[in-house]
């Protein structure tokens, strides 16, 4: 699971594009699975999967196309893209590539980018 300290992000973005870059090899933080939104003067919001342990997209559903494998794996094949995941996200994740499919954190093959890169140790793995 991630663990986000908003208090402690600074709305920097280097989230936004080493996850752009880890995933299409470009800084383009359209896509990237994690977003900064910004409602200044308050903290900025953290976007991104969580990887909670509630899972409850992927018990949302209708058609089976969500799985755990240590991160939320999408089988595109079988995704409608009816939103119905993103809907039941007690965070808020509501990212969506050009397709209207999710665009779930898939901690980058256990490599966590986001983590690595954060300079102000905003988001964590869980437990750390």
């Amino acid at each position: 699971m991630l663990t986000v300290n908003e208090k402690l992000c600074t709305g920097c973005r280097i989230c936004e594009q080493v996850c752009s870059m880890e995933h299409h090899r470009e800084f383009n933080a359209g896509l990237s699975r994690i977003k900064i939104a910004s409602k200044w003067p308050e903290e900025e919001k953290v976007i991104l999967c969580r990887q909670c342990k509630a899972q409850s997209c992927i018990k949302a559903c209708p058609q089976g196309a969500l799985t755990f494998n240590g991160f939320v794996v999408l089988d595109n094949d079988r995704c409608d893209s009816c939103g119905k995941c993103l809907e039941a996200c007690p965070f808020g994740f509501n990212l969506k590539d050009k397709e209207n499919k999710p665009l779930f954190c898939d901690t980058c093959q256990g490599n966590y980018q986001c983590v690595n890169w954060c300079p102000s140790k905003a988001i964590r793995k869980g437990g750390e």
